[in-house]
């Protein structure tokens, strides 16, 4: 039987510190039919060096400017050919064994996104797991894009990426593709580790922003009274400590 082909994108801007970690997690995986792409922003720190370090390793490679991570990620789909994409960024990194685990499910649900669970982690020994679900994904983003694999044509289909959003464009897209009736599957398996502290968290005002603005578009609901506002910001405020205190 032949193996799917995976394709598996890491994103990077000046993250010469981490990204070998990442890279070294996607090639020690042994996967035979993988495709691995990274797409660098025009880094200046050194993050070059490491990625011409591997470049024979890798399928392909590109450094030019972009207008922010979506459109890095968008770049990286349109070079992909695999059957099924997935994406580490340049400070997570997979665990082990994942694309055989992928390539597994995929071969029986071809037109489902894969979603596996995630190690969170803040600087410390101390990882914390979280899970991919649907229960709550029209409140808010219950999928945790580093262990998200979307087989090829599904991107093709409905679309990728939306970079008017620059923090939660993956919350945009997963909700999409949800209310588009695509299939997901929730994977027991943990496929990647997640550094805690990125976009998402740091710019907490402008992410709540966008995360209304995709839910009035897609849904419909106009959330932005001052009561929801400050509802979720509380909420995601209080996160951000929780996380202070666990790691």
């Amino acid at each position: 039987m032949t193996l799917p082909k995976i394709t598996v994108i890491t994103v990077v801007l000046n993250n010469a510190q981490t990204i070998e970690r990442t890279i070294l997690s996607v090639l020690n995986q042994e996967y035979p039919n993988l495709e691995y792409i990274v797409v660098d922003g025009v880094s200046t720190d050194g993050t070059l060096d490491v990625i011409k370090k591997y470049e024979h390793k890798l399928h392909q490679w590109i450094s030019e400017s972009d207008t922010g991570i979506y459109d890095a990620m968008n770049k990286g789909i349109r070079m992909s050919t695999g059957d099924v994409v997935g994406l580490i960024n340049a400070d997570d990194w997979m665990a082990e064994n994942s694309l055989c685990v992928i390539a597994d499910h995929y071969s029986k649900n071809k037109n489902a996104i894969l979603c596996g669970n995630v190690f969170l982690w803040n600087n410390s020994e101390k990882g914390k797991l979280k899970k991919s679900d649907l229960k709550h994904l029209k409140r808010e983003m219950t999928i945790w894009h580093p262990g998200v694999f979307v087989p090829l044509e599904i991107y093709r289909r409905i679309g990728a990426f939306n970079t008017q959003y620059k923090i939660l464009g993956d919350y945009e897209f997963i909700l999409r593709a949800y209310l588009n009736g695509e299939t997901f599957l929730m994977l027991a398996h943990t496929t990647a580790n997640m550094s805690v502290g990125g976009v998402s968290n740091s710019l907490i005002k402008k992410s709540m922003q966008e995360s209304f603005d995709i839910k009035q578009k897609l849904l419909g609901k106009a959330l932005s009274n001052h009561f929801y506002y400050a509802y979720y910001l509380l909420k995601y405020l209080t996160i951000i400590e929780i996380k202070k205190i666990i790691y």
